[in-house]
């Protein structure tokens, strides 16, 4: 346990679970650079939490800068760097005054922050690839049931050299990372940009959603941006093979 680290977690203006959740680190955290490591499953039961409060407050504690996480090689839990005598940033702050007044629903999920990073705010229902238009998936991150944080950025610039001629991303906003940051967490295998890699090069085999098949009444060609794919039942249906028909 680092003093200075408790000390300066106690010091600083958090949300309930934030503030639970930063303590609960600064609890295990070393002298020297004020890093842990405890698992997620241990986390939820020294604060009481449940496992999906805990992730979501995690992301929260990243994305305003108070932790830093990186993914320990070969092992199974998260490297957690508390940055002491960081008082985060104002999006920490304003998230406390959401909570205080009339919109403490939206604060309890997280204030949010401009890209690249944003976490996601609500899970949705996993689904399941066909059988007779599986997509080969690398082997996934396997740990403790925390996942490794979502490379936005490198996604995106997956998605740009693969798919050239379909739409390019100029903004991400807090929706569109919600949605890749879903599908993302939905599966292990996913958790690889490698993954979705291959996943762009199997929409780049789909005459229909890159834009080479003629538009109805003269309209033109249909060309399915990042925002599009990662939608859920859009996601669902390039799995399944709806837009392959073509190659069948």
């Amino acid at each position: 346990m680092s003093v200075r680290a408790s000390s300066w977690a106690w010091s600083i203006t958090l949300p309930a679970t934030q503030k639970l959740v930063l303590l609960a680190l600064a609890d295990h955290s070393n002298d020297e650079d004020f890093s842990c490591w405890p698992s997620v499953t241990h986390l939820t039961k020294k604060t009481g939490l449940g496992r999906r409060t805990v992730f979501t407050v995690l992301d929260q504690l990243s994305e305003s800068g108070l932790i830093h996480r990186t993914a320990r090689e070969g092992r199974q839990t998260t490297l957690y760097t508390l940055r002491v005598d960081s008082a985060g940033t104002a999006s920490v702050q304003e998230q406390h005054q959401c909570e205080s007044g009339t919109n403490a629903g939206a604060a309890l999920t997280g204030a949010r922050t401009a890209p690249p990073l944003v976490r996601e705010r609500h899970m949705e229902s996993s689904v399941e690839p066909s059988k007779n238009h599986q997509i080969s998936t690398p082997t996934g991150v396997e740990g403790d049931g925390s996942p490794p944080p979502c490379p936005h950025q490198e996604i995106i610039k997956a998605y740009h050299e693969i798919l050239p001629e379909c739409p390019q991303v100029r903004e991400w906003n807090k929706t569109r990372q919600g949605y890749l940051q879903t599908r993302w967490r939905e599966k292990t295998e996913r958790q690889s940009v490698s993954w979705w890699k291959k996943f762009f090069g199997y929409i780049a085999k789909s005459s229909f959603l890159t834009g080479h098949v003629d538009g109805r009444d003269g309209q033109p060609p249909f060309r399915a941006d990042l925002e599009w794919i990662i939608k859920p039942n859009n996601f669902a249906k390039i799995i399944e093979g709806r837009y392959h028909r073509e190659a069948a």
